[in-house]
């Protein structure tokens, strides 16, 4: 919503500018007026940080970093949660990270803990794992983005389903 916003307030920015430098020459006022404008659009968008790597990849430049894996559903993810509602009985133990227990909620109506900690997953309970590097988590109300649990999850359970994107471990 606030990228698209900028195209409304373009216009303000733009006479604002140009009302700020009404001390320069018309040809010259112009052109400042409008790489400022470049600029802040550039900036505001994520353009620069994406060009120097200092941040997080944005979603509307990028299909990739952490607001990529956490929103856009992918064929492999809704498969995987098909796959979990078909095999797991008993309604044993599903956890997962934020995302997953989004995905599992919506298209599976599975109700998953979000506490995909190794140290807080329980030796019986399923893992939803997608291959992603960063896992979001909530605690306390809180965001956390911490580093894959993958290595502690082949050590320490079974992979009973692998789509190349989603490993599920039991």
């Amino acid at each position: 919503m606030f990228q698209q916003f900028l195209f409304i307030i373009s216009l303000p920015i733009v006479l604002g500018m140009s009302s700020l430098l009404f001390f320069m020459k018309e040809q010259k006022r112009i052109l400042l007026t409008g790489i400022i404008a470049i600029v802040l659009f550039l900036d505001l968008t994520g353009f620069i940080s994406h060009l120097t790597g200092d941040y997080y990849p944005q979603l509307t430049l990028d299909n990739a970093g952490i607001y990529y894996d956490a929103y856009y559903v992918k064929k492999s993810d809704v498969l995987a949660v098909a796959w979990l509602s078909e095999n797991v009985v008993n309604k044993e133990l599903i956890v997962a990270d934020l995302s997953g227990v989004v995905k599992m909620w919506v298209y599976g109506d599975i109700k998953a803990a979000g506490e995909n900690f190794p140290s807080l997953t329980p030796k019986n309970a399923y893992v939803y794992q997608e291959v992603s590097n960063n896992k979001v988590v909530t605690m306390d109300n809180s965001i956390l983005i911490y580093n894959s649990d993958g290595p502690f999850l082949d050590a320490n359970k079974n992979l009973v389903y692998s789509n190349g994107t989603v490993s599920i471990y039991k």
